[in-house]
């Protein structure tokens, strides 16, 4: 039977007002093969009326899902049922599925039997997937609330009662949700004491302020458990009405955790404050470091002017060590070098100070360096502990080097006299032996006597210098003061080595003002005269030699000057020491004990010596000697 058939004109009239609808409409035979297709249909479906025509409603259209309930909602309305609503799913050519929602009249017969059923429905697609996100969302919500170690509560500020708790109620607080709700004074009576006063004047207070408030108190479990709670809520006020929402978390394992950690960093400062050493944490990506102990002590900063950054800690350290710590500190990052070096800092005050800095890199799983720590120590004590040790081992090592030069020396100078001495003795032997001394002219002897008087006065002259060295070292070189006249000292100790000037042909010149006159003992001044004279004389190339005696505000300054050798700039300051010589004691003779003494010497005096020489040119010897002498004589300890 054709549409036309089966419809009225009026029905058919409905019909092409179904055409231009922006609905689904259908018409069905009784046992469910379609009549008519509207375009809307072809549209959403995707299929065409030609093909759709004839076919059974449920086998090409129909979400398999939904075929048996379709098939029977036909049924039923082929018996003369009306359906209001009845929904079904459409499997589309594009294979999108849509949703909607079917209510039918019926096209009967005279006798009342049906002969067609107009289907008009409703796209419900768009509420079934916001339903279906909904339900998501919600799910979502609920597995978010259940997973939060914290209840979710929210407030009214008016009246400073909680409208809802979280289902985690009962597992943080002892107390489910339904009984913390239904007796609004239980949750306060649960407070820690301690804290509840507080939490009374401050909760509503922050109830009334609109933003992100913290809040963190003691609460009393059922059992009488304390626990640690942090309250992170939210006050909101829209049009005028505020309303207030947060979570409740336990935070008591964090808050044991800080005690344990504040004592923990407690017992380190007090144990690297006692040990006078700060430790360190460096975070490697930012750059940014963190100190405990002494850092500010051993630092030598002033509070507050610290950066904190590795750059900052650098440009503490003495420019001259900064490229070694920033090698260290690479060769550690990147090589997984231990971390040890020791460096010079310049504190605020000015004071260098040496520190040993050690520490270990820690790294994230895939090894990229995230933290390096470590400790860094004050060691300028132990620095100086070594620096002494060394210059002990020095001074003994040249002590050693001394002694060995001066028995050498020595067994040389004290030879040299006596060797003539035993040459000439023999002479004299074999001489009165062969012929009772007949065979040697009065000239003969003369020379012979002058040379012995000679090798023993300089025999004498060494160990004079040995004893005044062994007098020097135990203090027991004292001096005798009278007045005596510099320029008659000068005069006397050039006659006794006029002798010695002469067979070198190096000539005395002599500037002496004959009016300085101090309080000196006449004997060691003497000597310091005769020291200097013998040294120019020495190192002078035999070329002329000037004495002066001068007075110059309160002292008697005598200037020996040669024009011979010179001492080298290295030289200048140890040859006043015991046993040094600027010179090879392979070219020139001598104990190396004539400087010293005469330093000694003056030094007992209360004045000084100095000299100015330089190299090829000469030397000068200069002695200050105050003109009166001290109400306590000096000795030379």
């Amino acid at each position: 039977m054709t549409m036309t058939q089966k419809l009225n004109i009026g029905q058919l009239n409905t019909l092409a007002t179904f055409d231009s609808m922006n609905a689904p409409v259908t018409v069905f035979e009784p046992d469910g093969r379609i009549l008519y297709f509207n375009p809307h249909c072809e549209k959403l479906s995707g299929y065409s009326s030609g093909e759709m025509v004839g076919t059974y409603y449920w086998n090409l259209l129909i979400s398999p899902e939904d075929r048996a309930c379709s098939e029977a909602a036909v049924q039923k309305a082929s018996h003369g049922a009306v359906i209001s609503s009845f929904e079904n799913r459409w499997a589309c050519r594009s294979g999108e599925i849509l949703w909607f929602s079917w209510s039918n009249s019926n096209v009967c017969n005279p006798d009342g039997s049906v002969r067609a059923i107009i289907a008009t429905g409703i796209d419900l697609t768009e509420r079934k997937r916001a339903e279906a996100e909904l339900a998501r969302t919600s799910e979502n919500y609920r597995n978010l609330m259940s997973s939060i170690n914290g209840v979710i509560w929210e407030g009214d500020p008016e009246t400073h009662f909680f409208r809802f708790f979280s289902s985690q109620a009962k597992a943080i607080f002892g107390f489910t949700s339904e009984t913390l709700l239904s007796d609004p004074d239980l949750w306060w009576s649960r407070i820690h004491p301690d804290d509840r006063d507080r939490m009374k004047q401050k909760m509503p207070e922050l109830l009334k302020l609109p933003g992100i408030h913290q809040l963190e108190f003691r609460f009393l479990q059922e059992g009488g458990h304390t626990i640690w709670i942090r309250d992170l809520m939210t006050v909101e006020i829209r049009d005028g009405i505020a309303s207030g929402r947060g979570i409740m978390i336990d935070v008591t394992d964090e808050k044991r955790n800080e005690v344990a950690l504040k004592q923990a960093r407690t017992q380190l400062e007090l144990a690297l404050g006692s040990a006078n050493m700060a430790a360190w944490h460096l975070d490697i990506p930012a750059d940014r470091a963190t100190w405990l102990g002494n850092a500010e002590e051993v630092l030598g900063i002033n509070p507050g002017t610290f950066a904190g950054t590795h750059e900052a800690f650098v440009n503490l350290i003495v420019p001259e060590d900064r490229e070694k710590v920033s090698v260290a500190v690479a060769h550690s990052i990147v090589k997984n070098d231990p971390y040890a070096v020791e460096f010079r800092l310049k504190r605020a005050n000015g004071e260098v100070i040496w520190c040993l800095s050690r520490g270990v890199v820690l790294r994230d799983a895939a090894g990229k360096p995230e933290i390096m720590t470590g400790i860094i120590v004050d060691i300028s004590e132990l620095k100086k502990i070594e620096a002494e040790r060394e210059r002990s081992l020095e001074a003994t090592r040249q002590a050693v080097q001394l002694r060995e030069d001066f028995i050498s020396i020595a067994s040389h100078e004290l030879k040299t006299p006596i060797t003539p001495l035993k040459i000439g003795l023999t002479v004299l032997r074999r001489a009165f032996l062969e012929g009772g001394g007949q065979g040697l002219s009065r000239e003969q002897l003369q020379k012979m006597f002058d040379i012995s008087d000679d090798q023993l006065n300089r025999l004498i002259h060494l160990v004079d210098n040995l004893l005044d060295v062994s007098h020097i070292r135990v203090g027991k070189m004292t001096l005798k003061f009278s007045r005596m006249s510099l320029a008659d000292a000068v005069v006397k100790a050039s006659e006794s080595l006029r002798g010695d000037f002469q067979e070198s042909r190096c000539t005395l010149e002599f500037k002496l003002d004959p009016h300085v006159i101090g309080q000196w003992d006449r004997l060691r001044v003497g000597q310091v005269i005769t020291n200097l004279l013998s040294n120019a004389l020495k190192y002078g190339a035999q070329k002329p030699v000037c004495v002066t005696v001068s007075q110059e505000e309160g002292y008697g300054i005598l200037q020996v000057s040669d024009h011979g050798i010179g001492i080298a700039p290295d030289a200048q300051a140890r040859i006043f020491r015991r046993f040094e010589r600027a010179v090879s004691k392979r070219s020139y003779s001598g104990l190396g004990l004539g400087l010293f003494i005469t330093k000694q010497i003056v030094v007992a005096h209360e004045g000084h010596i100095d000299l100015f020489s330089e190299p090829g040119q000469g030397t000068t010897f200069t002695v200050k000697l105050p003109l009166r002498a001290s109400s306590h004589p000096a000795d030379s300890s």
